[in-house]
């Protein structure tokens, strides 16, 4: 048994495929607004969540432990938000590199605390220009060409192999 949606023909097997995909999305989209939720919880008042979930007050150390918490469950929920997970790491990794240096800062460092710090700016900085590589592929991918080279992007033409750096042609219509 088929349907027809104009041009194009589901079998009921891909139709069938096609509202699971659906019912998972919308899954997703619940998973990541309540694990946003919670994180934000845990970032604003997490003393608060502790009493709600544990019992008992988070105090002393546990009070950035759970903040760190709530950045990663902030995190989680943007990598299942649809688009690139790669989104919920950079969003981790640049919040806890705020944070973290925000609390080294007000006097609280142990030891590996300023190399996390400088670990997770690199590691944010990476992810941002991954980001940026693999959205200029996408970009370029969509409108059925090439991705230009760096060299290409960065100073506007191709080197010629025997006559040095020569301009792109333009072409008017």
């Amino acid at each position: 048994m088929s349907f027809s949606l104009g041009p194009e023909q589901l079998t009921e097997e891909e139709r069938k495929r096609k509202g699971v995909a659906g019912a998972m999305k919308r899954v997703l989209i619940l998973a990541a607004v309540s694990e946003v939720a919670t994180g934000v919880a845990l970032l604003v008042v997490p003393s608060l969540v502790g009493r709600l979930l544990l019992g008992e007050e988070l105090t002393d150390v546990a009070i950035p432990v759970a903040r760190v918490t709530g950045i990663a469950l902030i995190a989680l929920g943007v990598a299942c938000w649809p688009g690139p997970p790669r989104v919920g790491m950079l969003t981790y990794s640049a919040a806890v590199t705020l944070y973290l240096a925000f609390v080294g800062i007000g006097g609280k460092a142990g030891i590996l605390l300023w190399p996390a710090v400088v670990a997770h700016a690199g590691l944010s900085i990476l992810l941002s220009w991954a980001l940026w590589r693999a959205q200029g592929t996408d970009l370029a991918l969509m409108r059925g060409g090439r991705r230009s080279t760096f060299r290409e992007v960065e100073i506007g033409f191709k080197d010629s192999s025997s006559a040095g750096p020569q301009r792109p042609e333009r072409h008017t219509p």
